[in-house]
Protein backbone atom coordinates (compact mmCIF):
# COMPACT_ATOMS: atom_id res chain seq x y z
CA UNK A 1 0.00 0.00 0.00
CA UNK A 2 1.38 3.44 -1.46
CA UNK A 3 1.19 6.69 0.91
CA UNK A 4 -2.40 7.34 -1.26
CA UNK A 5 -3.59 4.97 -0.24
CA UNK A 6 -2.58 4.81 4.00
CA UNK A 7 -4.08 8.62 3.72
CA UNK A 8 -7.29 7.07 2.30
CA UNK A 9 -7.86 4.65 5.10
CA UNK A 10 -6.78 6.90 7.78
CA UNK A 11 -9.70 9.42 6.34
CA UNK A 12 -12.32 6.68 5.75
CA UNK A 13 -11.61 5.67 9.62
CA UNK A 14 -11.63 9.14 11.24
CA UNK A 15 -14.79 10.35 8.68
CA UNK A 16 -17.45 8.81 10.85
CA UNK A 17 -16.33 10.20 13.95
CA UNK A 18 -16.11 13.40 12.31
CA UNK A 19 -19.65 13.59 11.16
CA UNK A 20 -21.34 12.30 14.15
CA UNK A 21 -19.22 14.56 16.19
CA UNK A 22 -20.72 18.06 13.42
CA UNK A 23 -24.02 16.91 13.45
CA UNK A 24 -24.50 15.78 17.31
CA UNK A 25 -23.02 19.25 18.23
CA UNK A 26 -24.65 20.93 15.04
CA UNK A 27 -28.19 19.28 16.95
CA UNK A 28 -27.46 20.11 20.10
CA UNK A 29 -26.63 23.71 19.66
CA UNK A 30 -29.93 24.19 17.50
CA UNK A 31 -32.11 22.17 20.13
CA UNK A 32 -30.53 23.99 23.42
CA UNK A 33 -29.99 27.02 22.00
CA UNK A 34 -31.44 29.20 24.99
CA UNK A 35 -29.15 26.76 27.73
CA UNK A 36 -26.03 26.79 25.34
CA UNK A 37 -25.82 30.38 24.40
CA UNK A 38 -22.60 30.93 26.33
CA UNK A 39 -20.73 27.83 24.64
CA UNK A 40 -19.32 28.23 21.62
CA UNK A 41 -20.04 25.76 18.93
CA UNK A 42 -16.21 25.35 17.63
CA UNK A 43 -16.11 24.63 21.67
CA UNK A 44 -19.00 21.81 21.44
CA UNK A 45 -17.26 20.51 18.14
CA UNK A 46 -14.11 19.77 19.37
CA UNK A 47 -15.01 17.69 21.92
CA UNK A 48 -17.84 16.07 20.14
CA UNK A 49 -15.62 14.92 17.58
CA UNK A 50 -12.39 14.22 20.31
CA UNK A 51 -14.74 11.49 22.18
CA UNK A 52 -16.37 9.98 19.01
CA UNK A 53 -12.69 9.74 17.93
CA UNK A 54 -11.48 8.10 21.04
CA UNK A 55 -14.68 5.47 20.91
CA UNK A 56 -13.84 4.44 17.47
CA UNK A 57 -10.12 3.81 18.20
CA UNK A 58 -10.99 2.64 21.30
CA UNK A 59 -13.08 -0.14 19.30
CA UNK A 60 -10.54 -0.42 16.93
CA UNK A 61 -8.17 -1.55 19.43
CA UNK A 62 -10.66 -3.63 21.51
CA UNK A 63 -12.12 -5.51 19.05
CA UNK A 64 -8.78 -5.55 16.40
CA UNK A 65 -11.06 -4.82 13.40
CA UNK A 66 -13.18 -1.42 12.04
CA UNK A 67 -17.09 -1.36 11.07
CA UNK A 68 -18.60 -3.11 14.01
CA UNK A 69 -22.09 -1.75 14.90
CA UNK A 70 -20.56 -1.61 18.80
CA UNK A 71 -17.95 1.15 17.85
CA UNK A 72 -20.69 3.03 16.17
CA UNK A 73 -23.01 2.71 18.81
CA UNK A 74 -19.96 3.80 21.30
CA UNK A 75 -19.37 7.00 18.96
CA UNK A 76 -22.95 7.64 19.56
CA UNK A 77 -22.68 7.35 23.20
CA UNK A 78 -19.23 9.00 24.16
CA UNK A 79 -21.18 12.28 22.09
CA UNK A 80 -23.84 12.06 24.04
CA UNK A 81 -22.57 11.93 27.16
CA UNK A 82 -19.96 14.59 26.58
CA UNK A 83 -22.37 17.16 25.06
CA UNK A 84 -24.10 16.37 28.04
CA UNK A 85 -21.35 17.32 29.82
CA UNK A 86 -20.97 20.30 28.67
CA UNK A 87 -24.63 21.52 28.80
CA UNK A 88 -24.70 21.24 32.49
CA UNK A 89 -25.33 24.78 34.09
CA UNK A 90 -21.82 26.28 36.09
CA UNK A 91 -21.87 26.43 39.54
CA UNK A 92 -20.70 30.02 40.41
Amino acid sequence: MGLDGFLWHVTNFFAPAVWVGFLSAAWVKLIYRHRLQGVAFMRLLGWAVCSATLALSGSLFFWGRDGKMAAYGAMVVGCALTLTVLGRPRRP
